[in-house]
């Protein structure tokens, strides 16, 4: 369990010696959240794989079930931008501005991926040199963070430390900031020592650092299945070199012993054995288990996509299921996205609040809980088979919720008002059936 997560009294000064002990202490996290991004990237435990025998194959073969699992989470969760709504249209237009200079729907989808992979995304929100509101993810390897010990358990710092070493340079200096409640501390140093080289003072009265956890257990998507991948690639990796062996086999031939190199020579030339009577040629090989090795992997396969609650969407079925069918199939899936989606809007009410703060600062007087957001779920939808099912509701479920059930169809009420306008009716009796003439 990855911890980066601290706690100490709200009184607790954060001296440079405490926040070199808690960059030791996350040496050991840091590492294994280094090992969940280098997976997911494709440089996994198979990469070590040897042989004594430096005349026998090695092979490695890869694939890559961390990035199919990681991919199909964050695609399913963030495929579609998150939406947002509130009354005052002021704010929402303001926020939207933001959220455009930003690119906020590309920074959400790598936000996702990064707490896919290992646990958490972290982001930064800063004011750029001309004053506008920025946010930027940040690497969840070079981040601490420490919460008061209370029950509400807030955010007092975030440490961010990262290393570079100048191509001149003997050793790499170690960078750190320091984000607390007021202030950006900056430092550098070593391992053994800093010291302060800048001091900033920022306008959001909360640490400017947003969190966005996975799970209520802080893990990825992939992390139960490590050991069913290094399975996985050993098997593919192992017959390959069965076959590589296979290929390679030796040939034996008996009652010949007068046969001499350069007979053997002419045989492969001319593709001709001229044996005697008692004389026989075989090939002196393995025999390879191909069902049992098809078995297993194919074990494997239905185990990693179990554990991970991930479904086999590359599976042929999926495209001529019913949508119950299909339903049935992604339940598990959902109920994991139906938590990432809970946890996300908690990140993103943060990061709302903490570009609200900025905003009352020059002038406003805005409340980010006047923010209301929506998120749907990336999947091809039967809108055939939805429109029917519309069809028997009418009359019983109201007509926004009915226009709402459409997938190509991102605002319900504002459809409405637009279809009421242009056939010119006060209200919307043309959905109930009746004759617009």
């Amino acid at each position: 369990m990855i911890k980066i997560i601290y706690n100490i009294r709200n009184d607790e000064l954060l001296t440079t010696a405490k926040i070199l002990k808690y960059i030791s202490a996350s040496r050991t996290d840091n590492a294994y959240i280094t090992k969940l991004q280098n997976y997911y990237k494709g440089f996994q435990a198979i990469d070590n794989k040897s042989v004594a025998d430096s005349s026998k194959p090695c092979n490695i073969v890869k694939t890559n079930f961390t990035r199919i699992i990681s991919n199909a989470y964050t695609g399913y969760f963030m495929g579609e931008p998150v939406r947002y709504q509130s009354d005052n249209k002021e704010m929402l237009s303001e926020l939207e501005a933001i959220n455009n200079y930003n690119d906020e729907a590309g920074e959400n989808m790598q936000l996702a991926k990064d707490a896919s992979i290992t646990g958490r995304a972290i982001e930064l929100v800063y004011i750029d040199s001309e004053g506008l509101v920025r946010f930027k993810r940040l690497n969840p390897a070079e981040v601490i963070l420490i919460y008061d010990d209370t029950l509400e358990e807030e955010l007092l710092f975030a440490i961010r430390f990262w290393e570079y070493q100048a191509i001149d340079e003997q050793t790499p200096t170690l960078f750190v900031q320091v984000y607390s409640r007021n202030e950006i501390i900056s430092y550098s140093g070593n391992s053994n020592q800093l010291t302060e080289t800048g001091r900033i003072a920022h306008a959001f009265s909360l640490v400017p650092v947003v969190v966005f956890f996975n799970d209520s257990d802080k893990q990825g998507d992939f992390e139960s299945i490590l050991t069913l991948q290094d399975a996985y690639n050993k098997i593919d990796s192992y017959s390959v070199d069965e076959l590589e062996a296979f290929s390679d086999a030796y040939l034996a031939l008996s009652g010949l012993e007068g046969t001499t190199n350069e007979d053997i020579q002419d045989m492969k030339n001319n593709r001709v054995l001229l044996l005697p009577d008692d004389g026989k040629a075989a090939f002196l090989t393995k025999n390879i288990n191909d069902t049992y090795i098809e078995n297993l992997k194919n074990r494997l396969v239905d185990s990693i996509y179990k554990t991970s609650l991930c479904p086999d969407l590359q599976n042929p079925s999926f495209g001529t299921d019913s949508g119950v069918a299909v339903r049935y199939k992604l339940i598990f899936f959902n109920s994991r996205t139906a938590e990432k989606e809970r946890l996300f809007k908690i990140g993103l009410q943060r990061r709302i609040e903490l570009i609200t703060a900025y905003m009352n600062v020059i002038g406003s007087a805005y409340d980010y809980r006047d923010i209301d957001m929506s998120f749907s779920r990336s999947l091809p939808q039967n809108d055939i088979e939805t429109a029917g099912i519309i069809n028997q509701l009418r009359g019983i479920v109201s007509n926004e919720t009915l226009i709402s059930k459409l997938s190509f169809i991102p605002d319900a009420k504002s459809e409405l008002e637009r279809l009421a306008a242009e056939q010119s009716l006060d209200d919307y009796s043309f959905l109930e059936g009746a004759d617009s003439d």
